[in-house]
C-alpha cells in the first residue's frame, strides 16, 4: 500500500491540485484496492464475530450487508483471494 501510495504522488507531483479538484487527483480504483487488500482479512473477520456473538438484528443486518459490499469490492478489483 506505501508503494502505491507513492507512485501515486510522483505521478502528481509537479501538478498543482486546487482543494476542489481534489476527488479528481486520484483515482478511488487506485486507492481502494491496495487499502482493501491490506485490511480485507480483518474485515471479514470482524464481520464474521460480530455475527457469531450478537442477538441484534439490526447489528447482524449491517454485518451482512458489510459481506456484500466486500465481495463487490474483491470482484470489482480482481481479487481472487478476498
Amino acid at each position: 500500500m506505501m508503494s502505491a501510495t507513492e507512485t501515486l504522488i510522483r505521478r502528481k507531483k509537479g501538478k498543482t491540485v486546487k482543494a476542489e479538484n481534489l476527488t479528481d487527483a486520484v483515482d478511488p480504483a487506485h486507492v481502494v484496492k491496495p487499502m482493501f487488500d491490506v485490511t480485507w482479512g480483518a474485515i471479514i473477520g470482524t464481520l464474521s464475530q460480530v455475527v457469531e456473538v450478537s442477538n441484534d438484528q439490526q447489528a447482524i443486518t449491517v454485518c451482512l450487508m458489510g459481506f456484500v459490499y466486500a465481495i463487490r469490492i474483491s470482484a470489482h478489483s480482481n481479487m481472487s483471494l478476498a
